[in-house]
């Protein structure tokens, strides 16, 4: 991003996530990049061996996702997503919530099913998104808890 302030010692691209910082490889197992023709597109994450979660604005149209479009998990750069421990499976079914607004970003979610599950182990460096359960003493409760130190991840 350009400084805009008025004056900048270069034009330098500057990160995205302010005061971000590069993750230990291994650290975040359940992300995955989204890929069409070999290039980088979105991000989500394994929350079951068939099933990815990610942003409906990522699959606007699931015509033009489903048979184009790879989900790649075991890497830790975007430059492994062709090497031999790359995961790589396609995408056969698209799920969007159903009142996802595209000019709002209201609803903004989507579940992808998978032609094949990823292999979900240690040695392989993928897991399975850890989704808090809900209990109905907790279903009127705020989740995230107040004061609670989220992480945001992504390439």
């Amino acid at each position: 991003l350009k400084d805009e302030s008025g004056g900048s010692k270069t034009d330098a691209i500057v990160d995205k996530i302010v005061g971000g910082e590069s993750a230990v490889n291994s650290s975040w197992g359940w992300a995955v990049s989204l890929q069409r023709f070999g290039s980088h597109f979105c991000g989500g994450a394994i929350i079951s061996p068939l099933h990815i979660i990610t942003a409906a604005n990522c699959v606007p149209n699931s015509t033009t996702i489903i048979g184009t479009a790879n989900v790649v998990a075991s890497i830790d750069k975007l430059s492994q997503s062709t090497s031999s421990s790359a995961q790589v499976r396609s995408v056969v079914n698209v799920f969007s919530h159903p009142d996802y607004d595209k000019d709002s970003n209201a609803n903004d979610i989507a579940v992808l099913r998978l032609n094949q599950p990823f292999d979900i182990s240690y040695e392989k460096g993928s897991a399975r998104l850890c989704i808090p359960r809900v209990v109905a003493a907790d279903a009127n409760s705020d989740y995230p808890v107040s004061n609670s130190r989220l992480v945001a991840i992504g390439w």
